[in-house]
């Protein structure tokens, strides 16, 4: 390789590196999802500006100007262009993902390895070369260090939690129409540290229907109640095949067409009501809630989640679906109606933005009956990751992975039951 050839691949290395942090920089500095980030958008424009710095020390050096000080500076933008893609190139490779940038990564830390070695007779001139170079890695620890705190440490320390909880306000007899009337309260506080996207939220009420039986169950019984996944073995209650009957489903945060968010300490609170014969004649009622959330500071979501539904389901062994494609078979199983929905996320800087490939966030809300033992029906599933990651159903490990990374997690209430007769009573009681 002749002199010029190398002194023009150095310079354009350099250029390419001020290029890459003025970007990042960019970037970070407009749209970083956190302080810590765009301060260190701040950080990368500053680092663009010393490789300007060093690629026009370089210039200075083959137009014969003085060394010293030039090699100092061409030697600082090299070894930032190292340590630069270097990291990028791990994260790239840790993630997992492929994208097209893999190989500018690649490239530009084989081209600093090279250029270090190619300078090396100008190093030589320069005063303390090896304090001068632990000043350089010091420097360049401390500045990974910061990434490691605000991208790891900070987000592990600033926990996103959810408390959802549910309630039965009263049950009143309506003679005229012969039904009942329920009112029920839900409610949701974040009790976290950070913000969160409440991407889907669902309650469902169940009503009983069990035979009471006056001699008690035998141990063969509640072992086949077991068996059939009963959560509640009941001495003299035999709940029959279809003993749960689901009388009400939906959501109960926002309105629909909208992602809420929920600050650290903001809540929301909704009340409905639901109607049965008289005549059908439950013995207990019974509530529970779910919401699926992922952190704000984490990802962003860049498409109209909100109004993404898609409703599709399936029958026959035929889906029928409209404007998404069929849901994997662990989600949905014949019969179910399901709705879809679905947005790209950007990532909280620019460094993963562009080391991870494109990824979704998906969520799945499958209204289907209570089993046949049990009081739980309709769900909700979410999970974040690459184009076809739901196919097939993701590991445990993949499901820590999408918490660890984007805090995706939901807030049961748990189950509550109430006897309908003890909500009628207190009903009375209050007229």
């Amino acid at each position: 390789m002749t002199s010029l050839a190398c002194r023009t691949a150095l310079l354009a290395g350099l250029f390419v590196t001020a290029v890459e942090l003025m970007l990042f920089g960019a970037e970070d500095v407009g749209s970083a999802l956190t302080f810590a980030g765009r301060m260190t958008g701040v950080v990368f424009l500053a680092a663009m500006l010393l490789e300007s710095a060093a690629f026009f020390a370089a210039v200075s050096v083959f137009a014969g100007g003085t060394p010293r000080h030039a090699a100092a500076l061409l030697g600082i933008g090299i070894l930032v262009s190292l340590v630069l893609n270097l990291v990028l190139l791990t994260l790239q490779l840790a993630d997992g993902g492929y994208t097209h940038y893999l190989w500018v990564w690649g490239l530009l830390a084989l081209w600093a390895f090279w250029a270090l070695w190619w300078e090396w007779d100008l190093w030589k001139g320069v005063s303390r070369p090896r304090g001068f170079a632990a000043g350089v890695v010091v420097t360049a620890m401390v500045a990974i260090g910061n990434f490691g705190y605000t991208q790891v440490y900070q987000p592990y320390v600033s926990t996103a939690l959810l408390s959802t909880s549910v309630e039965f306000l009263g049950a009143t007899h309506e003679p005229e129409e012969d039904k009942v009337v329920v009112t029920v309260r839900l409610r949701t506080k974040n009790i976290g540290k950070v913000g969160v996207y409440a991407l889907g939220s669902l309650y469902q009420v169940s009503g009983r229907k069990p035979r009471f039986v006056t001699k008690a169950r035998t141990k063969r019984e509640l072992f086949q109640d077991w068996d059939d996944r009963q959560r509640d073995l009941l001495r003299h209650t035999d709940v029959p095949k279809n003993g749960y009957q689901l009388l009400a489903q939906g959501q109960f945060t926002g309105r629909a067409g909208l992602v809420v968010v929920l600050e650290p300490g903001s809540e929301i609170v909704a009340e409905r009501v639901l109607e049965f014969p008289y005549g059908a004649k439950y013995d207990v009622l019974g509530i529970t809630a779910n919401i699926v959330y992922m952190r704000r500071d984490r990802a962003k979501l860049t498409d109209n989640f909100g109004t993404s539904g898609r409703r599709l389901w399936v029958s026959n062994d035929t889906y029928h679906h409209y404007g998404a494609p069929a849901p994997p078979s662990w989600i949905a199983q014949p019969g179910e109606i399901t709705y879809r929905f679905r947005s790209r996320i950007k990532q909280s800087n620019s460094l993963l933005e562009h080391t991870r490939p494109p990824h979704y966030v998906t969520l799945w809300w499958v209204g289907r009956e209570p089993p046949s033992e049990s009081p739980f029906g309709p769900e909700l599933t979410a999970i974040v990751g690459p184009e076809g990651m739901e196919r097939p159903e993701p590991t445990a490990s993949e499901r820590r992975q999408m918490a660890d990374t984007y805090g995706l997690s939901n807030a049961p209430s748990g189950y509550m039951q109430k006897p309908l007769a003890e909500l009628l009573r207190s009903a009375s009681k209050k007229g």
